[in-house]
């Protein structure tokens, strides 16, 4: 990877992946919740996530609340392929290992929990960052702000793991992925393709058909295409063959929505975000 040396010596640019989580509610959990219990709780979920960030190899970077941010290349990078497998490895592991989490507390009759996960590639700067008074080993850069950014769009499509076009590009023949949207995430100028990761090729579980995402894909190329009567009976067929999927219901609504009012020519179909 390229380096370059900027004010202190041990900050380089690197290419890196990011991975951010964080705790869908956490703010009316910790309002019904006991302070010795959210810690009990918090402790609980932060050991098992950082399992999985260390079984794949990733650093973690930081807590920020109830939020994790972790990283693949800062440290002793290999292939961008590969650092970028791993994390969304990391982040599928953290998937499974959450559903065990809630199966334990719903025995004992303890909250579940909800998380969102956004991944993206690209330089950053690594190194030893902060004042003199006090520095700490970080990741900066947009590639930083945009994975987290990402994270939060798992709210507005309901799930829980979607990674931008930088990682889609370099791990799309490991994964089972669709295409959410070509999104403007707030505070971004620049829309990017977004995905969400449904499966693990190499370990299916398989909850998803291959046929169908296929299926799915045809319909939002329809609709990106402004050919809005195909990808309006494509998704019809997508929700008919797979009830109450959300991302197929909100592209069938918004077809049409564009049928009955025809975008203009400067259409491109970007979805703006106007909340984080």
């Amino acid at each position: 990877p390229s380096v370059f040396l900027v004010h202190d010596p041990s900050v380089v640019s690197r290419p890196v992946t990011m991975l951010f989580s964080d705790i869908r509610g956490f703010s009316e959990l910790s309002e019904n919740m006991g302070e010795v219990e959210l810690v009990y709780k918090l402790n609980e979920y932060f050991e098992k996530m950082v399992g999985c960030v260390n079984q794949y190899h990733g650093t973690l970077h930081k807590y920020i609340g109830d939020a994790i941010m972790a990283a693949w290349g800062d440290i002793l990078p290999e292939k961008v392929e590969v650092d970028a497998a791993k994390a969304v490895r990391s982040a599928l592991a953290m998937r499974r290992a959450l559903i065990e989490l809630n199966a334990t507390w719903a025995a004992q009759k303890r909250p579940q929990l909800r998380i969102g996960m956004g991944l993206n590639h690209g330089m950053a700067l690594v190194g030893n960052i902060g004042a003199i008074q006090r520095r700490e080993f970080t990741v900066m850069g947009d590639v930083v702000n945009l994975a987290s950014r990402l994270e939060g769009i798992t709210k507005q499509f309901k799930t829980d793991l979607v990674v931008g076009e930088s990682v889609h590009e370099l791990v799309r023949d490991e994964f089972l992925m669709r295409t959410i949207g070509v999104i403007q995430v707030k505070g971004k100028k620049r829309a990017v393709k977004v995905y969400e990761v449904l499966d693990d090729l190499k370990a299916p579980v398989g909850l998803w058909s291959g046929q169908w995402v296929a299926l799915y894909e045809q319909a939002m190329e329809a609709f990106l295409s402004r050919d809005f009567l195909v990808a309006q009976s494509l998704f019809l067929t997508c929700l008919e063959q797979r009830e109450g999927d959300y991302c197929s219901g909100r592209y069938l609504k918004l077809c049409q929505e564009l049928i009955a009012h025809p975008p203009g020519e400067d259409w491109n179909g970007t979805q703006v975000m106007e909340s984080k």
